[in-house]
């Protein structure tokens, strides 16, 4: 299985702007009615009133994640909330929440305001019928400017037997902020990520749980373990200088309050190094990971760090048939 890639440089595309309506209509296309040549990723919408939607994943766990793309709070149309759901009795309610309490935040454009705007946004998105990962380059000008602000939703794969609660979201929890936390990397003994969260734990009790990621970060020789951002102390030299190599990790997926590692994120890759600057947003590479199998990815860069106030990261998503999927 390998993840359909959608861009807003693609014919027929939908335009995301800081007006109402622009993000759901964008996954509705996306997720759902394909546009122009580009096939849908395979889900469906379960509900829908203006400009809020819940769309139900098409494989996997099937769980709801629902989008108000309706001016909510006080992020005007600047940004949409978003929440997933176990089940669903309107566009935005539903039965076991992630997060418990309050919202994932889904940055849109930094001009939107309280009436809106015609501005396009660069976007891209990587989805399959179980898992979405969404980037806009927003135009804030928080650190590291013009970075991706994102959203990261649906299955990851799950190392625990007969799970069927593999599901999260990655955001913004914190409404009114332009911040990203998709790159935010910690030890799995730290405790939780800000906006992370895993719908319920392996146990299988009722309510959603927070999570943590880490991917290998004790290569870049320094203290920050953000993906694919230069550490505070100083990095090793990349590429490796034995064999010219450089080398990623898996995401792992971390239920914090155990601590416990739960899985991986499906084709997300941490760069445990500090990112050269002639790797470029939207590079394309096909290599053996780690000396091992062939994958290929795309570079995602740049994006904001440490809570969006300093720092600059980066992601590889693998784009080849080679995806982690579990059978259920």
């Amino acid at each position: 299985m390998a993840f359909k890639i959608f861009r807003s440089g693609d014919a027929s595309a939908p335009v995301l702007t800081g007006s109402g309506g622009t993000l759901t209509a964008l996954f509705d296309a996306v997720l759902v009615n394909g546009y122009g040549t580009q096939p849908a990723a395979g889900w469906s919408i379960a509900a829908t009133s203006a400009s809020i939607r819940a769309y139900q994943q098409g494989g996997g766990a099937g769980l709801y994640y629902s989008v108000a793309d309706n001016k909510p709070g006080t992020d005007n149309y600047q940004a949409a909330f978003m929440w997933g759901f176990e089940t669903v009795t309107g566009a935005s309610l539903g039965t076991g929440p992630m997060p418990a309490s309050g919202e994932i935040v889904v940055r849109k454009s930094a001009s939107g305001g309280s009436t809106g705007d015609s501005v396009a946004r660069n976007w891209i998105c990587f989805a399959d019928n179980r898992t979405c990962y969404f980037f806009a380059c927003t135009g804030d000008t928080n650190a590291p400017t013009g970075a991706y602000m994102s959203v990261l939703f649906g299955d990851f794969f799950s190392l625990a037997p007969g799970d069927t609660h593999n599901t999260f979201i990655i955001g913004n929890p914190t409404p009114g902020t332009a911040n990203d936390y998709s790159a935010n990397c910690g030890p799995a003994t730290a405790g939780a990520i800000a906006g992370h969260f895993i719908g319920r734990s392996y146990t299988g009790s009722l309510g959603a749980v927070a999570m943590c990621k880490h991917g290998d970060g004790g290569k870049k020789g320094g203290a920050s373990d953000d993906s694919g951002a230069a550490a505070a102390n100083g990095t090793m030299p990349t590429p490796n200088q034995t064999d010219n190599a450089y080398y990623l990790s898996p995401f792992w997926v971390v239920e914090s309050a155990i601590p416990a590692i739960r899985g991986r994120l499906r084709g997300l890759w941490d760069i445990p190094f500090a990112l050269p600057a002639n790797f470029d947003d939207g590079q394309t590479f096909t290599v053996g990971i780690n000396n091992a199998s062939i994958k290929s990815f795309m570079l995602v860069k740049l994006l904001s760090v440490n809570n969006g106030t300093g720092g600059s990261g980066a992601l590889m998503v693998e784009t080849s048939d080679t995806l982690e999927t579990n059978a259920t």
